[in-house]
Formats: structure tokens, C-alpha cells, sequence
């Protein structure tokens, strides 16, 4: 993955940060990172309940609901995070 690659040119190391991924539905990009990283503290956002459900079983992650319409994030996610 060209991002991944770019990441290790640039000397930039995620492995100890706390990732956000704001709808990133279906989670590819989570995947892709996981893939390539040993990230551990991983939050993602899904429009519903049911993909979120979904998602947190196939990545391993914390998904949370969010409607980019109705809901504020900052109401939904109690943390900092180091890259959203």
C-alpha cells in the first residue's frame, strides 16, 4: 500500500498512537494499517448500529455510531487522539 510506504519514508511510526477513523466504512483503511502496523488503540465511526456492530467484529476495533447529520463527536468519544 502506497501510504503505508510513505508512512516508513517519512519515518513516521503509529504504533504507539490512538487513531481515529472518522467514516471510514467499511474500515479500509483501518484494515490496510493493521495490516502493515501493530496499532492497538483504534476507534472507528459507523453510520449505524449494525455496521458498527459489524465492523468492531471483522477489525478487532471500538466502532461507534455517528451520524455526520445529527450527532456531535465530540459528544460520542471521551478521548485525544494523536491522528484522526
Amino acid at each position: 500500500m502506497d501510504f503505508i510506504q510513505y508512512l516508513k519514508d517519512q519515518k513516521i511510526d503509529l504504533n504507539s498512537k490512538k487513531i481515529l477513523s472518522v467514516s471510514d466504512e467499511p474500515g479500509l483503511i483501518i484494515y490496510e494499517l493493521k495490516r502493515y502496523t501493530s496499532l492497538k488503540d483504534i476507534t472507528l465511526t459507523a453510520f449505524n448500529e449494525k455496521t458498527a456492530k459489524i465492523m468492531s467484529e471483522r477489525l478487532g476495533c471500538r466502532v461507534k455510531k455517528f451520524d455526520l447529520n445529527k450527532d456531535k463527536l465530540s459528544k460520542i468519544l471521551d478521548n485525544n487522539y494523536d491522528l484522526i
